[in-house]
């Protein structure tokens, strides 16, 4: 998601408000506090709640890039 945010600000600077910037660098910021946390939970992961989860995330990361493309 961190690099959505910078992909928006470089390719749609219209979309990229001063209200998106500061809840980017928001979710930035609890993002790495917590980003070890959630890597150490998830390694050698076998639930499968956690896998489609993980699935998830990934899918609306490519809506999301469609959403731009789209823009």
């Amino acid at each position: 998601m961190m690099d959505f945010m910078e992909d928006l600000q470089t390719i749609y600077p219209v979309v990229y408000s001063r209200e998106v910037k500061k809840a980017g660098n928001d979710f930035i910021k609890a993002v790495e506090k917590n980003s070890d946390m959630i890597y150490k939970k998830m390694k050698d992961e076998e639930d499968k709640g956690v896998e489609e989860f993980y699935h998830e995330i990934i899918n609306m990361g490519n809506i999301f890039r469609e959403w731009l493309k789209d823009l």
